[in-house]
């Protein structure tokens, strides 16, 4: 039960910053590792239970866990990468595959207010061009 008064606390403060979910990338790391540790200790029946008294769909939850296990941006993020503030960017980005998020990083500035809009617009184009070729 302490994680998930730490989650509420954590989503708490965030909120009161502005976005519960976090304003920047460690926030949402942050509140990631918390959903891993409590999804780690729960059955699936109490995590459904947390996840509807603190108010976050499941899929949303699954988004957090699948962020925090991405190798792809657990490598930026261990290299000081300027990664997107919010989760919903993060999440575009694990989205791609291994191809569009290599063509991704070179091709354009990734920094913490790219958001998911302009990251699935730039995936929706590339694979609108690859089918071209």
């Amino acid at each position: 039960m302490d994680l998930i008064n730490l989650l509420l606390s954590e989503l708490t403060a965030n909120g009161a910053r502005g976005n519960r979910f976090g304003n920047t990338a460690e926030d949402v790391f942050h509140v990631s590792q918390l959903m891993s540790a409590i999804s780690a200790s729960c059955s699936r029946s109490d995590l459904k239970e947390i996840q509807k008294s603190l108010n976050i769909h499941t899929k949303v939850w699954d988004k957090f866990l699948q962020i925090l296990n991405d190798s792809r941006i657990k490598v930026l993020r261990d290299s000081n990468y300027n990664l997107p503030s919010s989760y919903t960017a993060l999440y575009a980005l694990v989205a791609m595959n291994d191809e569009e998020f290599e063509s991704y990083l070179q091709e354009t500035v990734l920094n913490e207010s790219t958001s998911s809009r302009s990251i699935l617009t730039w995936t929706q184009n590339y694979r609108a061009l690859c089918q071209l070729v």
